[in-house]
């Protein structure tokens, strides 16, 4: 039998390049697929957007929340290494991220909307690291790492749920802001500007990175992630000083900031940016107005029993307004006080922009529950300040009846 070794080999050639190119198409999906969960889950949604975290206990397991809170606290000084959230691909999913001289701690917390996942971290070298302290939930862990070695380490999850992955580290090396900016200015006083947005897709912006920490990088690449950790887009800076200006593609999806670089002694870091920068979307303005509680007051009686009207939230856009009740412990005792606060878009010319919230579609509201809503909203002022002098005014409906409802907050800025 004769072999046409020109045509085999042209067959060879083919499955490697269709194995190579299955092999990138299946790295650029990711192992997480990302999903709004702004109507099905909003409380899970305004948390993750805002930096935050859904923790879900047991009302006879309420011994561990504070410990939870606590521990979680004492991590708001550490940097960001890694950010991602979506539906897993598969059971199992990996993530790597490097490790670098500088951390001499690192914090893990992973949470599902459902289950409690199952996570195992393993150092550079293989191994399975070592923790220093383990903090659980009914959805959520937190890992705690002593002193890591420098590398790449890798994290391992197995969940079903929608996942929230965020890695922390203990560092002075630290994005202390990330945004966009514009040349701009009077003659004579050139320079860059901060610029609110929109952020338009395919388009070229400058992105600035303000760190500390560190004098000199090196082969820096400043990359826009999607949500879900997939790399959209890329820029490559040969060195940089602790300002790093990068022009960098606007992607077609909402995205975060990663950093990855080498210091002056050419070993390699990672940090990003937990803000969430949004396609075509408005600045975004928090106003918030708040009043003195006691222990047993009505609103915060009412808020522990019953919160499924007091958070709000865009059902096609962005924006946000939380009812809560908060016990501030100080040396000399407690004090209680409620808030009413908004995150809500602006237009940057101050021109009036309606805004409509809505409470979470998949609960209602009874008759009672939209009577507790107008009665507790009533004690605050509708109309309100933001920063930059914004205003805001708004009013609150349900919609309905007669024994099903609907909370509706009319918003309007200037």
């Amino acid at each position: 039998m004769k072999i046409n070794f020109k045509i085999a080999g042209l067959v060879l050639i083919v499955i490697l390049v269709g194995l190579w190119g299955w092999e990138k198409w299946s790295d650029s999906r990711g192992p997480l697929k990302y999903q709004d969960l702004t109507v099905k889950d909003p409380y899970e949604a305004i948390a993750r957007g805002t930096g935050g975290q859904v923790l879900k206990f047991e009302k006879d397991k309420m011994d561990g929340v504070a410990g939870m809170i606590l521990d979680s606290d004492s991590d708001k000084d550490m940097s960001v290494l890694w950010v991602a959230e979506g539906q897993p691909a598969h059971e199992a999913s990996e993530f790597k991220f490097a490790v670098d001289a500088s951390i001499t701690e690192l914090s893990i917390l992973v949470s599902t909307v459902k289950e409690l996942p199952v996570v195992t971290v393993l150092d550079p070298s293989g191994t399975e690291a070592k923790l220093s302290k383990t903090v659980s939930s009914e959805n959520a862990t937190k890992l705690n790492i002593l002193a890591p070695a420098s590398g790449t380490w890798r994290l391992q999850i197995s969940a079903h749920s929608n996942l929230h992955i965020k890695v922390k580290a203990r560092s002075v090396l630290q994005i202390v802001s990330t945004g966009f900016v514009r040349p701009g200015g009077r003659p004579g006083h050139e320079g860059y500007f901060a610029y609110k947005g929109p952020l338009e897709k395919g388009k070229k912006e400058m992105a600035l990175l303000n760190l500390i920490g560190v004098s000199e990088l090196k082969d820096v690449h400043v990359k826009a992630v999607s949500l879900s950790g997939r790399i959209l887009r890329e820029a490559y800076i040969q060195s940089s000083q602790s300002d790093v200006y990068a022009r960098l593609e606007i992607p077609n999806e909402s995205f975060r900031i990663l950093l990855e670089g080498k210091n002056k002694v050419s070993e390699s870091f990672q940090r990003m940016d937990e803000t969430i920068f949004n396609l075509n979307h408005k600045e975004m303005i928090e106003f918030k107005t708040a009043r003195e509680e006691t222990k047993d007051s009505k609103i915060c009686k009412t808020l522990s029993e019953s919160t499924h009207w007091s958070m709000l939230s865009g059902d096609k856009g962005p924006g946000s307004a939380v009812v809560m009740c908060v016990e501030h412990r100080e040396a000399n005792g407690s004090r209680w006080e409620s808030g009413l606060s908004f995150h809500v878009p602006v237009n940057s010319d101050r021109s009036e922009l309606k805004t409509q919230l809505f409470s979470a579609d998949y609960k209602k509201l009874s008759k009672n529950d939209c009577e507790n809503a107008q009665e507790i909203l009533g004690r605050y002022p509708t109309e309100l300040t933001g920063s930059s002098e914004h205003k805001l005014k708004w009013s609150f409906r349900c919609q309905g009846g007669p024994s099903e409802f609907r909370g509706i907050m009319d918003v309007r800025t200037q």
